[in-house]
């Protein structure tokens, strides 16, 4: 008895102390960035293939796009490739949302366990409606219409090496098309997620879209690499209700830092709510001369979740938007066997 007792509070004791730390942490984010580079610069738009930038999944995107500590679903490997890891029965994701100025982005996800590891295979198309092609000599359109879009094939293979430690990776084709021109990658995503005992919590870390820069058509492009750390857990459990807690801090190579929150209460297992807003963080636009008030505002978004039955769920996410771009919905559909 003593010693279930002392190591309990040991867990708890430790548990506490991570959850200190992250608090400690992201309390400095708020007063400056977390990369001094030594002098103030604007990596904004300075990458290419930014559709791997949009995510997939209503359910991440109902929580702020806090998808690195979620697990058990194969939408997870959009997020971080780990979270399949955690997966003991085969799960499909098929997700749709419309994008910016009438753009559109489908995806599916498919995760199957196999003996010690699951393997995950994921397909995303991002594309655009048809533009007129307009020059240097006739910017007002030649009256040739061009389309564009890209393309992303993954796959995963995650294990989970103790009850609460899973490690995840994948191996990406993407490509983009723009009129003529087209542009191929391989890129790899790698992650990891560690429960600490206490309430469920976890965290997780995962880098994605690493990989070699492309040239296309004169000019070179490299990936949007991205280093996410989340956190999760478990705030109330009772009978009939569940409230999660999810948390990340993400840090591109071509953007500012950025931190979301998100809460998920469920009810019976069956209904759930959801809501998470994010914010960037750094940055002195008196330095860059740039005007970021318009992205640097919060951004709340809200979504809901139904599971059908026993192998059925349903779930939308919406992200308003308070100017000319428009509302963005996500809608989404998961079943596992």
């Amino acid at each position: 008895m003593r010693i279930f007792m002392h190591r309990n509070f040991s867990i708890y004791r430790k548990s506490l102390l991570v959850t200190l730390l992250i608090v400690l942490f992201t309390g400095q984010l708020f007063s400056q960035r977390i990369f001094d580079y030594g002098f103030e610069f604007s990596t904004v738009g300075t990458s290419g293939m930014n559709f791997l930038k949009i995510g997939a999944g209503a359910r991440s995107a109902g929580l702020a796009g806090t998808g690195t500590s979620l697990v058990g679903q194969a939408e997870n490997l959009f997020h971080n490739p780990a979270g399949i890891a955690f997966l003991s029965v085969p799960d499909i994701s098929l997700t749709t949302n419309n994008w910016l100025s009438g753009s559109s982005q489908h995806s599916i996800a498919v995760a199957v366990p196999i003996k010690q590891i699951v393997v995950g295979l994921t397909l995303m198309n991002f594309q655009i409606n048809e533009i007129e092609e307009t020059t240097v000599s006739q910017p007002f359109g030649t009256g040739t219409m061009v389309t564009a879009g890209d393309l992303q094939l993954g796959l995963s293979l995650a294990r989970r090496f103790t009850d609460k430690l899973g490690i995840g990776g994948q191996i990406k084709f993407i490509q983009e098309t723009l009129a003529e021109y087209t542009a191929n990658n391989v890129l790899i995503d790698l992650g990891a997620t560690y429960f600490m005992g206490w309430h469920d919590m976890r965290v997780s870390f995962v880098f994605q879209h690493f990989g070699p820069d492309i040239q296309f058509v004169d000019q070179t492009l490299r990936m949007p690499l991205v280093f996410r750390v989340g956190v999760a857990v478990d705030l109330l459990e009772l009978d009939h209700s569940q409230l999660i807690f999810a948390s990340e801090l993400s840090h591109p190579i071509d953007n500012l830092e950025q931190v979301s929150f998100g809460l998920e209460y469920s009810f019976l297992n069956k209904v759930y709510a959801r809501a998470g807003t994010s914010m960037f963080i750094g940055g002195d636009d008196a330095l860059l001369d740039v005007d970021h008030r318009s992205t640097n505002e919060e951004s709340v978004v809200f979504g809901i979740g139904l599971n059908i039955a026993r192998y059925i769920r349903i779930d939308y996410a919406l992200n308003p938007h308070r100017d000319a771009l428009g509302d963005i919905h996500y809608f989404s559909a998961g079943f596992n066997f």
